[in-house]
């Protein structure tokens, strides 16, 4: 769990401008799954919603590029771009803030990322917290679905902020693929068991109704892997 009391102390008050323009900039630099998804409210009361592609100075204005995805279904996403008018924005809300390792390091000042916001998770209550997601999917994937980490793993650590990190990431992840009628089926009928162990490098593999996500304990609390890396990883092996 994030400690946001932590990042909070470490904020400061800067204007939407400044922080639009640094997501600008990382844009760059960094993978777009990875910045947060930023609703931009304007004088008209209308909002939009989207990532920041570029903020660029023109003669008259500034003007702020978004860019939005709509699902449409599972495999359409329309794709829309935005141009807003700077100066007709009266407030930014950053969506999903804690999931942002860019987002904290922003508001932080560069003093906190992620990692060092997390609080810190002993193997009990990584085990407790594993059990209780276990229970939640029971009725959904299978009667005796259980979520497991590998007896190598629990023997080689004794904070496991950054396997609840990622834990957290693929629990969403299979709820994204029960909102889905094949999604759903194919969950059913192959999985039974999920496990967390380590690895050289991050790949997914299913053996024998288990589906198990490797990790590189060495790389671990970069934290690099995202959202949608693990959703792909695992729909293309299920």
């Amino acid at each position: 769990m994030t400690d946001w009391n932590k990042i909070l102390k470490s904020a400061s008050i800067r204007s939407f401008r400044v922080m639009l323009s640094e997501l600008a900039n990382l844009r760059q630099k960094e993978e777009a799954d990875k910045l947060p998804i930023v609703s931009v409210c304007l004088h008209s009361g209308q909002t939009f919603v989207g990532k920041v592609v570029k903020v660029e100075q023109g003669h008259m204005y500034d003007m702020l590029m978004l860019h939005q995805e709509q699902q449409i279904d599972r495999w359409n996403i329309k794709n829309h771009i935005i141009y807003l008018n700077m100066n007709e924005i009266v407030g930014v809300v950053f969506e999903d803030a804690d999931q942002s390792d860019v987002f904290i390091n922003i508001i932080s000042g560069g003093k906190i990322t992620r990692r060092s916001a997390l609080e810190p998770v002993s193997k009990l209550n990584f085990q407790r917290f594993l059990r209780d997601k276990s229970v939640n999917f029971a009725t959904e994937i299978h009667e005796n679905f259980a979520i497991e980490i590998s007896q190598e793993l629990l023997e080689s650590n004794t904070d496991f902020a950054d396997y609840q990190y990622y834990a957290e990431k693929i629990t969403s992840v299979l709820e994204d693929l029960l909102q889905d009628k094949m999604g759903k089926e194919a969950l059913q009928s192959n999985v039974k068991k999920l496990k967390i162990a380590s690895a050289s490098a991050f790949s997914v593999k299913l053996e024998a109704g288990t589906l198990i996500l490797f990790f590189d304990a060495n790389e671990v609390n970069k934290q690099l892997i995202s959202f949608q890396a693990l959703k792909d990883a695992i729909e293309k092996t299920l």
